[in-house]
């Protein structure tokens, strides 16, 4: 796993993506013994359960050591019939805590639990918070998550736009426009109590909207 991990980040990969399920440690005795049963063709429900969760820590230990995000999807699911509640963002907590040399990228701001992912983001030093396609799902928990998170979490530490629409350009204008116009207001009411100047303001603009993915994705360019 390791290697096919090492050989797409020499072709270009900065990401591994992966689901925010509860996550329960697993020795890596009791992984070879479910392993084996696997082999064998008898794997029980526990068996498998206990190689993914041994694999899964295995992946996320191996993307700190090659440089690689490890991003988990959290909070809302696309489509009907999903229990949001299986992937809350505290779940990413005992992992990013136990895997300190890994960078999180916790996707969709947790919605809709964006007090809980500013919290998990505010007990470490290695995971963001990705407002990604939450300002599609309501424009409103966007602002108000953004609005929490000036409070009690690292400005460094959010990115504030991104989604999947790599297939439609018009997609990607509109969508940023609508991430824009929340995120301004959030930042203007803040200036008009003065809680921030109107440089710092844009400061936090700049960050949110490019600096902050560019430096934990370790993008080039302007």
């Amino acid at each position: 796993m390791e290697a096919l991990l090492q050989r797409r980040r020499d072709e270009g990969m900065i990401g591994v993506k992966s689901i925010g399920f509860a996550h329960t440690p697993v020795e890596q005795t009791q992984a070879a013994a479910a392993y084996q049963h696997l082999r064998a063709g008898h794997a029980s429900s526990d068996d498998l359960a206990a190689l993914q969760s041994y694999l899964r820590d295995q992946m996320w230990a191996a993307c700190g050591r090659l440089g690689l995000v490890a991003v988990v999807h959290t909070g809302v699911w696309a489509g009907n019939y999903a229990d949001s509640t299986t992937i809350r963002p505290t779940n990413v907590l005992p992992v990013a805590l136990a895997h300190r040399d890994t960078r999180f990228d916790l996707f969709h701001a947790g919605t809709p639990w964006p007090a809980d992912a500013g919290m998990v983001a505010r007990a470490t030093h290695n995971l963001w918070l990705n407002l990604c396609w939450s300002h599609l799902i309501s424009p409103r928990q966007y602002a108000e998550a953004l609005d929490l998170w000036l409070d009690y979490v690292p400005t460094s530490r959010v990115i504030g736009f991104g989604g999947d629409y790599w297939w439609n350009v018009e997609n990607v204008y509109g969508a940023l426009r609508q991430a824009q116009e929340a995120m301004t207001g959030v930042l203007a009411r803040r200036v008009r109590q003065g809680d921030l100047t109107e440089a710092r303001a844009l400061q936090l603009a700049q960050r949110w909207l490019h600096d902050n993915a560019r430096e934990l994705y370790g993008l080039a360019g302007p």
